[in-house]
Parts: structure tokens; sequence; C-alpha cells
């Protein structure tokens, strides 16, 4: 972190200790200082102030470049400096923030995205890296199999221009091969016992052996130069601008056996590729859940909830916040259930037939189902949900559950977004939570975000939470 302000160092310091992410933090003051440990340490992150006392990121960020390539950056820069922020964005920093009022509180955030992305990107740039390396190999290894080319005269049939390879193949040399028939060095006869030759044997057979202008391909079974049996791979090509054929021959008795290691290598490439593909559409999954309305119940002590509110209900078990929600949505209000309990439990304890219930578990191939660990999606799918109706009241039971996976910073950053949906909306959710099951520390920051439940009007959720209050 390089920041000449210690008290802007000291906010930053608090807000990332907060994350839980960290093993350590270190703050510098001076660019010197911060070039000095960047060629000495390896940071996974860097905070750059743009303009500290003995100069600005741009005089830092060239340097930092190039000792740490990989080490995502972002940039605090004051108000009125975004045409800086741009131009240091173009130089290679992944985000940046303005030092407005209370930015410190959007820097876990931004700190979580760049993070995010940074894997991500890393994680593409090492397939790739891979994918590269082993088309190498691929390309070495075909190339590696050189062929014997040789020029076949279409009216004379007679051979020229062998290459190296060639003469190998047959064990010749070059002026035993110019101008000499196909029949004396070819095993012509060979393609009688190749099933894939026998039509190019026929054509032999009638004279008629290059009276086709296309390519030819078939691999044969015939002896070698020592005798011993050997797979030869023949292509014939027709070349109009030599008035010939280029005949390529090539011993393939190895190849046969590196083929099937390619294969496998192959096969592990598209293993890997789909590896990623699925890790995407992870990121990409949505849920999509039409609103429904339950049957319309006269009920007297229903609650009347502020729109735009967060209420939290701290209580040992759901169940007064689950009657809360039966009040509220059978009373002709839309409603979002999202649960660790199973829906089919959800909807024969509490009544509720009709209202959508999105099922917290790691088994997400369930209907309606979403892993606890795609916080994305979840808040993604209430977004949608809520553009679908102008009114609506939301359930989030499983907090706890969300917690244990994903811990508890990162559940917060995504539920601070999922709280701005509501107040941006003008909507109602319920957060139910069991107070023994938190750190104290915890369950203080959880209550400053929420608005308590008024328990005075709801007796259920206060005698349901008695104990743990």
């Amino acid at each position: 972190m390089v920041e000449d302000n210690r008290d802007h160092q000291y906010l930053m310091k608090m807000a990332l200790n907060e994350m839980h992410i960290f093993s350590s933090i270190e703050g510098v003051e001076a660019l010197k200082d911060a070039v000095e440990k960047s060629r000495r340490e390896q940071f996974d992150l860097i905070i750059l102030d743009y303009k500290v006392r003995d100069g600005t990121a741009f005089d830092f960020l060239e340097s930092v470049t190039v000792q740490s390539p990989e080490v995502p950056i972002i940039m605090v820069t004051g108000l009125g400096d975004e045409n800086v922020a741009v131009t240091a964005l173009k130089k290679g920093i992944k985000d940046y923030i303005i030092k407005g009022r209370n930015y410190c509180d959007q820097l876990p955030g931004i700190i979580s995205r760049v993070i995010e992305n940074h894997e991500l990107s890393m994680s593409l740039k090492h397939a790739e890296t891979e994918l590269r390396l082993a088309l190498k190999r691929y390309e070495h290894i075909y190339a590696s199999t050189d062929r014997g080319l040789a020029i076949l005269d279409r009216d004379q049939k007679t051979l020229s221009n062998p290459n190296l390879k060639f003469l190998e193949i047959f064990s010749v040399r070059r002026e035993d091969v110019e101008g000499r028939k196909i029949d004396d060095l070819f095993p012509v006869e060979a393609l009688r016992e190749s099933p894939e030759a026998a039509d190019l044997y026929t054509r032999y057979l009638e004279g008629a052996f290059l009276d086709f202008h296309d390519k030819y391909e078939c691999e044969i079974k015939a002896k070698g130069p020592d005798g011993a049996p050997r797979w030869f791979d023949l292509n014939v090509k027709y070349l109009p601008e030599f008035s010939g054929y280029l005949l390529s021959i090539a011993d393939v008795t190895e190849k046969r056996m590196l083929t099937e290691d390619l294969r496998i290598a192959h096969e592990k490439l598209k293993k890997h590729a789909r590896a990623l593909e699925l890790q995407v559409d992870e990121l990409r999954k949505r849920l999509v859940i039409e609103p429904a309305l339950e049957s319309w119940t006269e009920n007297e002590d229903a609650l009347c909830l502020e729109k735009g509110v967060n209420y939290l209900i701290k209580e040992a078990r759901p169940d007064g916040s689950f009657q809360i929600f039966h009040d509220l949505v059978t009373s002709g209000n839309y409603g979002l259930c999202i649960a660790r309990t199973a829906p089919s439990i959800i909807r024969e304890k509490y009544l509720l037939s009709r209202t959508p219930v999105i099922w917290l578990c790691k088994n997400d191939s369930e209907k309606d189902s979403l892993s606890p660990a795609n916080l994305g999606a979840m808040v993604d799918a209430v977004r949608e949900f809520t553009e679908k109706t102008e009114d609506c009241i939301i359930l989030l039971e499983g907090i706890e559950y969300l917690f244990l996976v994903n811990g508890f910073a990162k559940v917060m950053l995504y539920l601070n977004d999922l709280m701005e949906i509501i107040v941006l909306k003008n909507l109602r959710l319920i957060v139910t939570v069991c107070p023994s099951t938190l750190d104290p520390k915890e369950l203080a920051y959880l209550e400053r975000s929420f608005e308590p439940f008024p328990h005075e009007s709801c007796p259920r959720a206060g005698a349901s939470g008695a104990d743990e209050r």
C-alpha cells in the first residue's frame, strides 16, 4: 500500500483487515520505498495513491510492472483525477477508486472483484500456455515424421527430384532414382494386399494410374529395405505445374505408436478446456424464477412492514420468520424464499404452495437450486425476480450456511449488493439468523447492517429468539 497520508493509510488497512483474506498488509509513504520492496518481495496486490510526496503513480508504475508484471494494481486518485485514472488503466492497472467520502467502504468490493478477475485471467492464461505448448509438441512430432517426396512424370511414368527422406526410405542414391520407372523402385504389387488401395491397384493394372486429378491417399503394408514388414503411408497428388504428380511416402510404423500418444494428450487437453468452460458457465449461471401469488387469506395479525428496509430476525430456529413470511405472502404480497431448508419441507410445514423457493444446496442440478458458493448467481436471481414485480418480500434463511461455505467477509459483500436492490426498488428483505452461530464481532456487524425486526409487533419472532437475545 503506497499512501503518504497516515490517516488514509490507517483507514485502508482497517478495511482490508476486515476482509480476512490477506496474511499481511504493508504500507509505505514514499515511492522509493515501494520500488525497493517490490524488488525484494512478492506481493499479491498493490494499492497505489496517485500522488505521494516523492512522485506520482506513473513514476512507479513502469518499474513495478517490469519487476512484477502479474501483480494486480488498484490506484487511488483524488476527485477530479478521472482522466489520470483512465490513463493509468491504459498503462496496466486493474481498477481505480476515487478518494471521496467513505471511499474505504467501497475498497473491499473493488479488491474482491479485481482479485477474482485476476485469478480467472491467470487460469485462462495458464490454459492458453499449456495449449500452445501442446500444439508445439504436436507440430514437432508431426514434422519429425519426414515424408519421402518425388515427382512422378505423367507421360513417362518416371521419377525425379527425390528428397533425402525418399532416398533414405528406399536406401538408394539420387542417380538411382532420377529417370527410373516407378515399377522399378516402389512396391506397386503391395497395393493389391491393402483393401484401402485396391482401387489404386486396379487403375495401375489398367494403365490408368495417372488418369485422375484429385488427391489419393492410402496406407499399405510392404517389405522395408531390410526385408521386414513395414507400414507405409502413400499420397499421390496431381501437380499441373509439373505435368505430373507428387508422390509422397512415409514409413508410419513408428507413427502409429506416436498417434496413440497424441490421442491421449488431445483427450487431456479437451478435458482441461471443458473444465474451463464449466467454470465460465458457473460464473454465468442464472436462475429464472417466476413470481406467483398465494391464495388470499384474511389475517388480522399480518404485519405491515416498511418498504425499502432490510430486517434482521434473531432466533434459534427460523419458525417465527417463516410464519411471518407466510402471513405476508398470503395477504396479497409477492414473495421469494431463499433457504437452506428443502422446498418440500417448507411447502408442507408452512403451507406455501405457489411462492417460489430457491434451495441452497451443493447439488445444484435440482430444480430451482443454487450452490451456496455461487453468491453472484443468487444476487442476479433476486435482481431478475424483482424486475418482474413492483413489490415483493424476500426471506433469506440459511445465512449461517453461506458464511460457513464462503466466509463472513465475502458473503457480506454480496449481501450488500442484495440490500441495495431492496432499498433502490423499495422492497422488503427479512434475514433470519441464529446469533449463537456467529462470532460476536460478526454478529455486531450484521446488526449494524440491518434494521432490527419490530419484536413488539411480532410475538412469534420475539418468543423464538428470546433466548438468543
